[in-house]
């Protein structure tokens, strides 16, 4: 296969791990993976596209066939982690993730950090406000390798949060961007509600 027909086959994977994101949401690499699969490469390797392409083709996918309601929903799940982290604010939560960076959707989970030595201490708290959730162990990248990490989910009205808990000792960590394979942002209530102070419409600017 000549390298311009084999750069053609990971665009269209690219483009096609794009829409999964956009419209089904989940992370990049089982996009990916679902992308090969229905497009039938599975096993063909060289059609495999870097990451970036990936967030490259997402950005045109939402500017192309979402602009209408991507701001929307975006604004509507940064409201939503504003009230979660005000919420959750004896655990000094920090927001990450898509809904920080601007890519998620409606399908996008709100993705944060907890700060606790105590991971039975959140549990304890959502058992008292009597809220439903689902542990977990989510493996993330703090760039010496994917780490599993406990975690639980549950959800706000129409959104889902995605909680995971670090001790005091590993606060400094930052999980690395899977597109970019550099430190995330994160962003604790008081940034995130500078940013939303930045969002208006309607002539109206939305604060949480």
């Amino acid at each position: 296969m000549s390298l311009r027909s084999q750069q053609a086959l990971q665009q269209k994977v690219a483009i096609e791990a794009a829409r999964i994101l956009a419209e089904e949401g989940g992370s990049p690499q089982k996009a990916r993976d679902k992308a090969l699969q229905r497009l039938g490469l599975q096993r063909q390797r060289h059609a495999l596209p870097e990451l970036s392409s990936i967030a490259r083709e997402l950005e045109l996918y939402q500017n192309l066939y979402q602009a209408g309601q991507q701001p929307r929903q975006l604004h509507e799940l940064r409201l939503a982690a504003c009230q979660a982290m005000l919420w959750l604010a004896d655990f000094e939560p920090r927001l990450y993730g898509p809904v920080l960076n601007g890519s998620a959707n409606s399908n996008s989970r709100i993705q944060l950090l907890l700060t606790t030595d105590e991971p039975e201490a959140v549990l304890r708290f959502l058992l008292q406000q009597q809220v439903d959730y689902e542990s977990a162990e989510i493996n993330i990248d703090f760039g010496q390798g994917r780490q599993a990490i406990a975690c639980c989910r549950l959800h706000a009205g129409e959104h889902q949060l995605e909680l995971c808990f670090l001790s005091w000792n590993q606060r400094h960590r930052i999980p690395i961007d899977p597109f970019t394979d550099k430190p995330q942002q994160l962003s604790d209530l008081a940034g995130l509600k500078k940013l939303l102070a930045t969002y208006s419409s309607d002539g109206d600017n939305a604060a949480c």
